[in-house]
């Protein structure tokens, strides 16, 4: 896939079984692309032997809610990028009642 645009976010997030949680883990990457579309990678990534890794993008016309499941398996995007990537694009994500 190439594309011209901008990175809004990127991000690990480790969830493995070790102590430290680090045989596992997915990496995010939010982009904003030069005709205003946003693009969502996601890849995952395992230190286990036999284990693979998988990798898969969605295109968006906006970024999505924090409960749009984006890719098959029911994942969201994780709220933290979200925030970020929204700040990024001169947004708000998060809605402030006082």
């Amino acid at each position: 896939m190439k594309f011209v645009g901008r990175l809004l976010v990127a991000d690990c997030r480790y969830h493995g079984q070790t102590s430290d949680e680090k045989d596992r883990w997915t990496d995010w990457a939010i982009y904003q692309t030069e005709a205003g579309k946003i693009i969502i990678f996601r890849e995952h990534g395992s230190a286990w032997q036999g284990e693979g890794s998988s990798s898969e993008y969605a295109v968006r016309s906006a970024l999505p809610d924090y409960d749009d499941e984006i890719f098959d398996y029911g994942e969201t995007v994780p709220g933290g990028l979200l925030e970020e990537a929204a700040a990024a694009l001169g947004e708000e994500k998060v809605e402030w009642i006082e």
